[in-house]
């Protein structure tokens, strides 16, 4: 007697849901697909009132996404896993499963209320089904068959959200302590310097007489950093209320300063004291994170690409929440292999410190750079329109172009340039949208001729 093969987990799901395809089965799918046709519409526009009806999905969803784009593709959902199937088309039916659980990780869109919401789409093609000129038997079976196909298709979506969701949290864990404590406590140095030299122009304006012009703190670069990279530092989130309700105050300050032109010096001193109690709790901070280890990519000291998905995750929720913008540049140096092949992997190496240094000093504190690949480079720019990024990639390109490399090889000093991508965020929960844009254009670049900007 052969042995008995136990199936578990994902593959117990996986094979549940092969064997809900067989001959008889799909007989019963064409028997309702214009019933299915008929009722999808109604079944979608159930689950996504629902769904949204939820305070905490207004994170990751908003109305104009759900019209233009959600709508129709859990449309074409529903008709593609209840339409008849044969043996060739099922892993590519559960190859479509997976992707759609990994795409809900990285949204982080919690999977109860995708379960809660997919009860209407269930109820609401039972209906249609029952008020059908079907016979009792057939309709029984109908019901019974849905019910089981999109519970099979949901359990192996939960479970692929599931393990990529552990995968993302550990990784995210992981980032906090991938900068050094030395990193932290010289960004942070950075960042108070940059909060005494706001206060010393702000000051200096007022003493002019001249027509002070407000322009909010929240657009300063202090604050984008406490906003988009101080909570990747944090290992302990008590640390960060402090620091935003000290920066609100300032802001508050600031507002009355700009708008009562008599009797500043009392507010003066009050904003004084707020940048001192804000300096304090950043150095706090830089102190908490003495015994963090460095991880950085040890050949270029950017953040390595293991780490993208966590910010990038982030930074989609913060832009959904603030209603704001970021943009990714993608950047390429050009002809790299043929510089390996000629002159050696060492001189490659130096090629690849002096491109990242080049690009990390040439981007914001607040804006993050990833090495992603062998000699292609990630930008990430928090609250930055698409006008703005192609000016910062122009920048870049100009920058290398213009720089000498000086290479182990004392003989030997070399000129590169780079070909960039720019893509702007288009309020699509899934980040990888917006990397694979700038991915694009990042090779209309390179197929046009290299050493160039394309959006």
């Amino acid at each position: 007697m052969p042995a008995t093969t136990f199936k578990t987990g994902i593959g117990l799901k996986k094979y549940h849901l092969r064997n809900l395809y067989s001959k008889q089965n799909n007989q019963v799918l064409a028997g309702i697909s214009q019933i299915i046709d008929g009722c999808t519409e109604s079944a979608v526009e159930r689950f996504y009132n629902e769904l949204t009806s939820f305070e905490k999905s207004k994170k990751f969803l908003s109305e104009q996404m759900v019209q233009d784009r959600l709508k129709n593709e859990l449309k074409s959902w529903i008709e593609d896993v209840l339409s008849p199937k044969s043996e060739t088309d099922i892993p590519t039916l559960i190859d479509k499963q997976y992707l759609i659980g990994e795409v809900h990780a990285r949204i982080d869109i919690p999977m109860d209320l995708v379960d809660s919401a997919m009860f209407l789409i269930k109820h609401t093609v039972f209906l249609s089904i029952l008020d059908s000129q079907l016979d009792k038997e057939m309709k029984n079976r109908a019901i019974i068959l849905v019910d089981a196909i999109l519970s099979a298709s949901l359990a192996i979506i939960d479970q692929s959200y599931l393990k990529d969701l552990v995968e993302n949290e550990r990784i995210a864990q992981e980032y906090k302590g991938h900068v050094s404590a030395q990193e932290i406590a010289l960004e942070i140095e950075g960042i108070k310097s940059q909060t005494y030299k706001w206060l010393s122009n702000l000051m200096a304006v007022l003493a002019s007489n001249k027509e002070y012009k407000f322009r909010s703190i929240n657009k300063d670069d202090v604050v984008l950093w406490i906003i988009h990279k101080l909570p990747q530092y944090v290992n302990k989130p008590s640390f960060l209320e402090p620091i935003n309700d000290t920066v609100n105050q300032i802001e508050q300050i600031h507002i009355e300063i700009s708008q009562n032109t008599e009797n500043r010096s009392e507010a003066i001193l009050l904003l004084q004291k707020k940048i001192s109690e804000l300096n304090f709790l950043l150095t706090e901070i830089a102190n908490a994170n003495l015994h963090e280890s460095n991880q950085l990519d040890a050949l270029s000291s950017l953040t390595e690409r293991r780490f993208l998905d966590p910010i990038m995750q982030k930074e989609t929720q913060i832009a959904l929440q603030m209603q704001s913008r970021y943009s990714v540049i993608m950047a390429d140096i050009d002809n790299f292999k043929l510089i390996n092949d000629q002159f050696g992997h060492q001189v490659g190496d130096d090629v690849i410190k002096h491109v990242s240094k080049i690009l990390k000093t040439n981007i914001r504190v607040s804006d993050y750079i990833f090495r992603y690949g062998g000699e292609e480079f990630l930008i990430l720019l928090p609250e930055t329109d698409l006008k703005t990024s192609i000016h910062i990639a122009e920048k870049l390109r100009q920058k290398l172009e213009q720089s000498i490399i000086e290479t182990h090889q004392a003989d030997k000093s070399l000129t590169v340039t780079c070909s960039l991508g720019v893509a702007e965020f288009a309020n699509h929960p899934d980040y990888m949208q917006v990397i694979k844009r700038a991915d694009e254009k990042l090779y209309q670049s390179k197929n046009n001729g290299k050493n160039q900007v394309s959006y």
